[in-house]
């Protein structure tokens, strides 16, 4: 069974089981997530007539709002050498929660970190990123990739991805 690719040359594979059970490992083990309650079968709540159960996790309870925290704990797990050694920056484009993720998660570990966000973004976005630590940067939306590759390129910037990557989504996952 083939393996993740490692972040940088994401494409066309696919997260197996193994891959998965190792990275709710690292979530469950990651001082970034916290563990958030469910409520049970609170179907009665919503008026649901049908015969289901209703299950919700309460993700907002964790420390950034969002559950994109969990798939950042696994995505940090597999950063290059060169991102943890401090010899190069992660950069990364969001208008909001995968934004405000990775700002606490680079925050938490020690690594600077660069959010390019759309102008049409809210500034309190902003504000609580910059909070974080991050550099924020707001540029055009039809610009937000060509100037991270720019970054990634002229500054040797680390780009963490905020949906196409394997470890993202496998944290997400579970």
């Amino acid at each position: 069974m083939k393996r993740m690719k490692k972040m940088k040359n994401r494409g066309s594979d696919f997260i197996t089981t193994e891959d998965l059970k190792a990275a709710y490992t690292v979530v469950q083990n990651s001082p970034l997530c916290i563990r958030t309650p469910m409520i049970h079968r609170c179907q009665q709540a919503f008026s649901i007539e049908e015969n289901v159960q209703l299950h919700l996790k309460l993700e907002n309870s964790q420390t950034t709002g969002s559950f994109k925290v969990r798939g950042l704990a696994n995505q940090m797990a597999h950063l290059p050498k060169a991102v943890v050694d401090g010899d190069c920056h992660v950069i990364t484009m969001s208008a909001g929660n995968y934004g405000k993720a990775l700002s606490y998660a680079a925050n938490k570990l020690g690594i600077q970190a660069t959010v390019l966000m759309p102008k049409t973004a809210p500034d309190n976005r902003a504000v609580l990123m910059r909070g974080y630590g991050s550099k924020v940067v707001k540029v055009d939306v039809s610009e937000l990739q060509s100037k991270v590759d720019e970054k990634v390129a002229n500054e040797g910037m680390y780009f963490c991805h905020p949906f196409d990557d394997l470890h993202l989504i496998a944290g997400h996952g579970r």
